[in-house]
């Protein structure tokens, strides 16, 4: 199973432990693997590892298509500061988020750090699984569910 580290604001992050937010839009455009495991890092002020969440579908689609999407109540807990993130050119990564939940004590950037020496959270997500350096880290967050 694939498991990727995921950089999102700390209010974003709130609504998907909350089961608010059912979806995440990404303006970075790779692969993330449906049904796969995403290490949630809060970006600053929080700067930490808080929880993980279970992927569902994956699609690629037009920002003009994810704004339709959105103002019509279809991606449920996104709203204008999702739109503003992915207005313009560029297609759009819609994560569907099946559940989620934070961890027991969260990792700060100097736990981080502690188990990678040099750690640098992603500006967007990297796929952590086939990393050698990232075993670790997966291992702790997992013990920490």
């Amino acid at each position: 199973m694939a498991v990727y580290l995921l950089s999102i604001k700390p209010w974003f992050a709130k609504q998907i432990y909350e089961g608010i937010k059912k979806y995440e839009l990404r303006r970075k455009v790779g692969v993330i693997e449906p049904h796969s495991d995403v290490i949630i890092y809060e970006s600053a002020p929080v700067k930490a590892v808080t929880g993980v969440m279970k992927v569902g579908e994956v699609r690629v689609l037009p920002p003009e298509k994810v704004e339709l999407m959105v103002l019509s109540g279809e991606l449920k807990g996104c709203g204008e500061a999702d739109l503003k993130y992915v207005s313009g050119e560029r297609p759009v990564l819609v994560i569907e988020v099946i559940e989620s939940k934070k961890l027991r004590r969260i990792l700060t950037l100097e736990d981080l750090r502690a188990i990678i020496p040099g750690f640098k959270p992603p500006l967007s997500y990297i796929r952590l699984d086939y990393r050698e350096k990232y075993v670790k880290l997966v291992e702790k967050v997992f013990s920490l569910i």
